[in-house]
């Protein structure tokens, strides 16, 4: 087994284990922030945590016109995100 398989593997076992402990509908809460960008205000709601991240915005029927989500992540290194089950179009 690779170093890449064994990470993809443990992130894919890391968000099962999430989607079990706390559901997979809006069980996990999330905090906001506002930020700027350019000159453009926008108010995130901040998934710095695996159970968060994991949940994102799936479910979702609506998100407000200057809102969205921000994923926090603890290490520099290449990170995927998964959009299943979400209800509104998205943008990374």
């Amino acid at each position: 087994m690779t170093l890449d398989n064994f990470r993809a593997l443990r992130v894919l076992g890391a968000m099962l284990l999430a989607v079990v402990a706390f559901g997979a509908r809006g069980e996990v809460t999330f905090g906001t922030s506002q930020v700027k960008i350019g000159t453009h205000p926008l108010k995130v709601e901040v998934a710095a945590a695996d159970p968060q991240r994991t949940q994102g915005l799936m479910f979702r029927k609506s998100l407000g016109k200057d809102d969205g989500m921000l994923f926090v992540f603890d290490e520099i290194e290449y990170h995927s995100m998964w959009m299943k089950n979400t209800l509104i179009p998205l943008s990374v």
